[in-house]
């Protein structure tokens, strides 16, 4: 009888791992950039010509996860994937959009935030 009450231990994270990977997932659709991140990287100098739409789309999806995960961590040093940082450097050429995309996300001003996600 005590064997089958003997657990891994497992049994107790794995809510935990569940509860930490569904804000994100959840969230991963709900915010926009205010500017076409997907058309401009076809503009960009910096992106790759060879990436497929479908590269694109998955690199623009993780960044908008990247975002969730400072948003859900925003002391913790989160550094960007190559192709995360492409998108991000491309969000901040248009600054009207940066800016007003970092307020609604976090309500801070990317400038003056020294700890976070305007600090290369």
């Amino acid at each position: 009888m005590e064997a089958e009450n003997v657990g891994t231990g497992l049994d107790s994270v794995q809510p935990a791992l569940e509860s930490t990977r569904n804000p994100i997932e959840a969230e991963k659709s709900d915010f926009t950039p205010s500017v076409d991140l997907l058309a401009a990287s076809h503009r960009s100098d910096a992106f790759p010509q060879d990436w497929s739409d479908e590269r694109r789309q998955r690199s623009l999806d993780r960044y908008k996860k990247w975002l969730r995960l400072k948003q859900l961590h925003p002391r913790s040093p989160l550094a960007p994937t190559r192709d995360i940082d492409l998108f991000w450097h491309l969000h901040m050429l248009s600054p009207v959009a940066y800016y007003r995309d970092c307020q609604r996300l976090f309500g801070l001003d990317p400038v003056s935030w020294t700890g976070g996600i305007a600090t290369l």
